[in-house]
């Protein structure tokens, strides 16, 4: 070659290889290295290639591409180098000169624009109700989400192209620009809202790659949404859950006062209506005696209804503290005052290792005393009464339906009687203020004590369900949290 020539192939920033084609001992063919310029030595990381042979320079999958009859042009990747090249080959005879070029950028890019689109994509069918704005790391919009909706740049729709910054700069959204420019030095993902003439929007950036392997691929995110009616609605509904506290508040007011209040003119009641029965016994008739028995009677039902409307409005307007309670003493000490001569034959079946936990020691013992007293008064008659008391430790995820608190360890109890069950069906309903599954004249009650329970289980952020099978028998289980 001449000297020029010699010159534009040792500068030229292709990669260039000469090769020439040898016969070995065996009479195969082998193609070996006369030359080869910097460029290619640089690109395929070679100190000395004269006499190299060609698989020396590259996998033996691309040599046998290179070596097949057709022209061929073909790209490959170098992984201690990370780089990618692309070959092509020119051949004369036994002459064979390979071009070399780095592709690298190139295919970065091919795969940075198809994530792209592929976020984009994914972005476009779960966010539909947002703009979307996808840019490069010059800010450069790549991509959008249709017709402009919240941002316009001048009066045309077609972003693509645009700057971002350009965009907003003189816009409503002119207070992202900051944010913006910082996007890509930051890991995490900048959530804003903001009112801007009488809507709400909410605005996210977060950039998408790798800045320290493809600083010059990065792509920036910005999602805008207009939550003016969300907005709206959320307020409603917190204005509608005021309301509806205030309301409990005023109920629970009521029930107290009222439940206080009336014992006064009831115990009048209950004081004559004894006065008639001892002093005046005698001039009362046959019909007038039983009026007056029922007088009686309907007073002490009455004094045991606003007896529980009292306690469930006390568990109800709990200011008391939590402390440390044993559960085992609280129980010990309701067997202790419960009457039991009523079911001389029951079976308790109490377990020894009842735990410690952070309670409000009388609403466990109204809790235990009302359980207690359910499992009494609906026994069956054809056989003997047993209660099963049984105690687990357990976490949230064991029981879902309750909506625990998450990562927290609770105390379980599970209260079971043999009595006569009840209808899977009513186990919500049981545990509403005055609701009753059967008349007065079968059961006597005020249809409080379940409501009791519920709230004061409410009270220690635990929870309490009940499975019944009618003619079977009941499962009262109760959770409360350890700490």
């Amino acid at each position: 070659m001449t000297d020029e020539y010699v010159h534009i192939f040792r500068e030229s920033p292709i990669g260039l290889l000469l090769f020439e084609s040898v016969y070995t001992s065996t009479e195969n063919v082998n193609w070996i290295c006369r030359d080869a310029n910097p460029s290619a030595c640089q690109m395929l990381n070679i100190d000395v290639p004269g006499g190299l042979s060609i698989d020396a320079f590259f996998p033996f999958d691309v040599v046998e591409a290179l070596l097949s009859k057709e022209p061929i042009t073909t790209d490959f990747f170098l992984p201690d180098s990370m780089k990618w090249l692309t070959l092509n080959r020119v051949q004369h005879e036994s002459k064979m000169i390979l071009t070399v070029a780095d592709v690298t950028a190139q295919k970065q890019l091919v795969n940075t624009n198809e994530r792209t689109l592929k976020l984009y994509q994914a972005l476009s069918n779960s966010l539909s109700d947002n703009e979307i704005f996808i840019f490069d790391k010059d800010y450069n919009i790549i991509l959008t989400e249709g017709s402009p909706r919240y941002i316009r740049f001048s009066d045309e729709e077609n972003f693509v192209g645009k700057n971002l910054n350009d965009l907003i700069d003189s816009g409503k959204f002119s207070f992202l620009k900051s944010h913006i420019n910082e996007i890509f030095n930051q890991d995490k993902r900048n959530d804003f809202e903001h009112e801007i003439e009488g809507s709400f929007y909410t605005t996210s950036l977060y950039s998408a790659g790798n800045r320290e392997t493809e600083a010059n691929n990065l792509t920036g995110v910005l999602l805008i949404k207009d939550v003016t009616a969300l907005n709206r609605k959320q307020r409603e509904l917190e204005l509608l859950n005021k309301r509806i506290d205030r309301s409990n508040q005023e109920l629970e007011n009521f029930a107290y006062v009222a439940s206080h209040d009336l014992h006064a003119p009831l115990r009048k009641i209950q004081s004559f209506g004894k006065l008639l029965a001892d002093r005046y016994a005698e001039v009362l008739t046959g019909q007038g005696k039983i009026y007056l028995e029922r007088i009686l009677v309907s007073a002490q039902r009455m004094e045991r209804l606003l007896d529980d409307l009292l306690s469930y409005s006390r568990a109800t307007r709990n200011t008391e503290e939590l402390i440390p309670t044993d559960l085992g003493q609280i129980l010990h000490e309701v067997l202790s005052d419960h009457n039991l001569t009523d079911h001389p034959n029951i079976k308790l079946d109490i377990p020894s290792d009842l735990p410690v936990i952070p309670a409000i020691p009388s609403q466990m013992r109204q809790l235990f005393q009302n359980l207690l007293d359910n499992a009494c008064k609906f026994v069956r008659v054809d056989i003997p009464p047993i209660i099963q008391l049984r105690y687990y430790k357990i976490q949230a995820p064991a029981m879902p339906e309750l909506e625990l608190l998450p990562d927290t360890d609770y105390c379980m109890l599970e209260f079971e009687d043999n009595g006569i069950g009840f209808d899977q069906e009513n186990a919500e309903r049981i545990f509403n203020i005055f609701q009753r599954l059967h008349g007065l004249s079968e059961y006597q009650g005020s249809g409080i004590g379940l409501a009791i329970c519920k709230k004061v289980v409410d009270n220690h952020r635990g929870g309490i369900k009940a499975r019944g099978e009618k003619g079977v028998g009941a499962i009262f289980t109760v959770v409360l949290p350890f700490a």
